[in-house]
């Protein structure tokens, strides 16, 4: 899909993406894009500049050209519900289903992209405790990594989950 923004062609896709592409356009919309599935350059900015050894001298806060290219990347991510619905637009005709995704403010190739990464996994999470249920289990959990966990009923015994929290800071 990412490959695909500012062709202007529509592009078919399974029934799971459309699904969650529909989720990511609703949760950007309804949470007045403090949830935007838009910043996919912006976030893998960030990721490198955190997995820097000289990520201090590389702060955008320091560093004008990193400074610049924040700003740049920000102005390229739509917030408002008609832009959103400016730069994705998804469609089902005769049980296929499609996307075309516009660029926003002449973002170019490399400058805008959607990222799952506030719901892929929560997604999935929901698809497996579905099927487990569906197949009579019950009590279980379903671990996706620190930020994506699922409960299938009570613990043994009734008794409700208890999960640690640690701190990132002091493991």
């Amino acid at each position: 899909v990412n490959e695909s923004m500012g062709s202007g062609e529509y592009l078919e896709i399974n029934e799971d993406l459309h699904r969650l592409l529909t989720i990511g356009k609703e949760m950007t919309i309804l949470t007045h894009s403090a949830f935007n599935m838009f910043v996919g350059e912006l976030s893998d900015f960030w990721n490198l500049i955190l997995a820097d050894d000289d990520r201090l001298n590389l702060d955008p806060v320091v560093n004008e050209f990193n400074r610049l290219k924040v700003e740049r990347l920000q102005s390229y991510i739509p917030l408002t519900e008609a832009e959103i619905h400016q730069t994705i637009e998804l469609k089902e005709e005769n049980n296929k289903y499609y996307v075309k995704f516009n660029a926003f403010n002449n973002a170019p190739v490399g400058d805008l992209s959607i990222t799952f990464g506030g719901i892929a996994k929560g997604y999935a999470n929901d698809i497996l405790a579905a099927r487990l249920i569906e197949e009579n289990l019950i009590h279980g959990s379903i671990f996706g990594g620190a930020s994506s966990n699922t409960t299938l009923g009570n613990f043994f015994n009734n008794e409700p989950w208890i999960w640690p929290v640690a701190s990132p800071k002091n493991p």
